[in-house]
């Protein structure tokens, strides 16, 4: 929202400032760009990251629109259309209308079973990454081509080509042509949404057609340097944005190092200038006309891997090494996906409806293409290198634990010595994509010697595929118990097509990943059915011993699983209780924590349902105890650093208070 006006205590203040909006509920379904719109809500101050190398709101929202806060309506609140007049930017308005439109012609006779290859046309043409699934959006990633499936330079510089050839076809001298097709690819930036790198390229294409239409041979360095002092006047924060650097640096590295490139790898292959081409024969010349172009491409990819890498490294800690290969040959059928999509937009608008359905059929089958390459490209081992924080901020305890989640989510990450990590479950995709996997590149992980399996929740598990693409983990650790949840069936063909060892772990099984440590399994019980039937009465609960430390894990144990276990008699003691919510039943019994008796205890906190929230009883009861409670959801991420004589629990956001806990 952009806010115009507010009411504070009665009294009416103006203003002009972009907020971020948050609306429960489903009532933002019918507003529309530019509708003027009155409401009450309530502002809150832009969170802190959750982890390290977490997305960060504060700094995004504030380089992005300038925001000072973020604002949230819930159901409470009123939300009203206050105006028929439409108060948004004509051109805007216009651009909309025009993606909309486009958005049905590429939708044309395509299939409900077809729609996840129409998002990705959708997202490489029209810039709607909203509704691409994000786990084709990792295989772009994880193979270096993340800039083929979202809108960029590469499809602005397509769409201007495919405009000037039009006007090649119909005759119109280049200057004029340049006329016209800067307007509209600057048009196609604000179709796309405005999204920065769409701006960008435009602009620069602007600049760079606008020095050949006035000069035969403009220097493109110049050409660079100007495009960058117009984005820069544009929005004077792009210069701090890692989008905005990432594209000058491979342009510039493009300028120098593509000639040189390019003849170095064709000099070899190349025919002898002197000979005359009438004693050539035709095969050589063939040979010579496919190397070259070979040679060009090959060229252009690495001089954009050159350019890109040092800052991918520094700003995101990775970089994909299968890159150069798989652009050679995916940015090659990404414009074609691009050019498919023009033909069936131009069909779609003179009627011809047949060559539309024709089109998009085509292009269904190209995006999928394109998808199985992207999974190809990125299952070769080592196709993607995570270096970990330039600046190491890692602790150097014989073991440390952290744990991070949000909501009724959560997930752990064990480092033993010589490196070696263990993920215990994966968290949900909010979790894992915002707090797990930035952890994992911040410290540098490549690889994973397992993966602790809690239960068949999606909010434990649900981005436990994702874990096993990436981090090739060797062993999976499992209940023994079936799991429901959706994502089971996925996770057993990954583990039987990439040959994990799948082990199942009950009641006094001991695992030990390294020298002084062990993981002792307490439930579920080895010849007994469980306690419950949900999922969370069916976790895993273990213990975690390193030398004289014990740290138990109980996940989304509740009242059955802790009756089960009291009445077992088993040695429940630990120094640190991690442990979630049961969505259904109470947990946490008092007789429970007095079994545990720990010193802190780590523990999820979710907003809905009610069982998943810590009550302020139990949290009362917890403190009268003398034990110190870490809410994942508020402290952010929390390390637990082990050695023979110490504990030491850090939460992410209050770094400066840690816990140390003594033996």
């Amino acid at each position: 929202f952009r806010l115009i006006s507010l009411s504070i205590s009665g009294q009416q203040i103006a203003t002009n400032n972009q907020l971020p909006v948050w609306i429960q509920g489903s009532r933002n379904h019918g507003l529309r760009y530019g509708q003027v719109v009155s409401f009450t809500g309530r502002c809150y101050a832009l969170e802190e990251p959750l982890s390290p190398g977490g997305f960060d709101p504060r700094v995004f929202f504030h380089r992005s629109i300038s925001a000072p806060a973020r604002l949230v309506i819930n159901p409470g609140d009123t939300l009203e259309i206050s105006s028929d007049k439409n108060r948004g930017n004509r051109v805007v308005q216009v651009a909309l209308s025009s993606r909309d439109w486009m958005e049905k012609a590429l939708a044309h006779n395509v299939t409900a079973e077809q729609a996840t290859y129409l998002h990705i046309v959708q997202a490489m043409t029209l810039g709607m990454r909203e509704k691409s699934p994000a786990d084709i959006e990792d295989l772009f990633r994880l193979s270096g081509t993340t800039h083929v499936f979202a809108v960029s330079g590469l499809h602005v510089g397509v769409v201007a080509a495919a405009l000037l050839f039009l006007c090649s076809l119909l005759g119109v001298p280049r200057k004029k042509a340049v006329l016209i097709v800067i307007p509209l690819i600057l048009f196609y930036a604000v179709i796309t949404g405005l999204r920065p790198s769409a701006v960008r390229a435009a602009i620069m294409l602007s600049v760079v057609l606008a020095a050949f239409a006035i000069k035969e041979k403009p220097r493109v360095l110049n050409s660079l340097g100007l495009a960058g002092i117009v984005i820069v006047l544009y929005d004077t924060q792009q210069i701090f944005l890692p989008g905005f650097q990432l594209s000058f640096a491979v342009l510039f590295a493009i300028a120098l190092l593509v000639r040189w490139l390019r003849d170095r790898f064709h000099e070899p292959f190349a025919i002898d200038e002197f000979l005359p081409r009438k004693f050539t024969p035709k095969w050589r010349l063939l040979t010579d006309s496919f190397t070259r172009k070979f040679a060009e491409g090959l060229s252009l990819s690495l001089a954009a891997w050159i350019g890109s890498a040092g800052l991918l490294l520094w700003h995101f800690q990775g970089i994909s090494l299968i890159g150069i290969p798989a652009n050679l040959i995916m940015v090659t059928l990404a414009a074609v996906i691009v050019w498919v999509a023009g033909v069936s937009i131009l069909s779609f608008g003179v009627s011809a409806t047949w060559l539309t359905t024709l089109s998009n059929q085509l292009n269904i089958w190209l995006a999928s293409l394109l998808t199985s390459l992207a999974g190809f490209f990125s299952s070769f081992p080592g196709s993607y290198f995570q270096s970990g924080a330039m600046s190491d901020t890692r602790s150097k305890s014989p073991v440390e634990i952290t744990v991070t989640g949000f909501g009724g989510e959560s997930s752990s990450l064990l480092k033993l010595e010589n490196d070696k990590y263990w993920l215990i479950d994966s968290g949900g995709s909010g979790t894992y994509r915002w707090q797990m996997l930035p952890l994992m590149r911040n410290q540098g992980i490549n690889q994973l010697e397992g993966i602790i399996l809690s239960h068949g929740d999606q909010a434990h598990i649900g981005m436990v595929p994702a874990a096993i693409t990436q981090f090739r983990p060797k062993l999976l650790i499992k209940s023994p118990l079936p799991f429901k949840a959706r994502v089971a069936p996925q996770i057993r063909a990954l583990a039987a097509q990439k040959e994990i060892t799948t082990l199942t772990a009950s009641d006094g099984n001991i695992l030990r990943p390294a020298k002084n440590v062990e993981w002792r399994t307490l439930y579920p019980p080895k010849d007994k059915e469980p306690a419950g039937s949900l999922a969370d009465d069916q976790c895993l609960v273990g213990k975690l011993h390193y030398q004289s430390w014990r740290i138990l894990f109980t996940f989304d144990s509740g009242f059955a699983t802790e009756k089960s276990l009291l009445d077992s008699g088993v040695d429940l003691s630990a120094d640190i209780w991690i442990r979630g919510q049961h969505s259904d039943s109470p947990s946490g019994l008092e007789e429970f924590v007095q079994a545990v008796n720990p010193q802190a205890i780590l523990s999820s906190n979710g907003a809905y349902p009610a069982f998943e929230q810590l009550s302020e009883n139990w949290i009362s009861r917890i403190e009268d105890r003398g034990i110190s409670l870490f809410d994942i959801s508020a402290s952010g991420s929390v390390r637990i650093d082990l050695n023979s004589k110490t504990a030491t629990l850090t939460s992410y956001r209050h770094p400066t208070v840690p816990l140390i806990l003594k033996k």
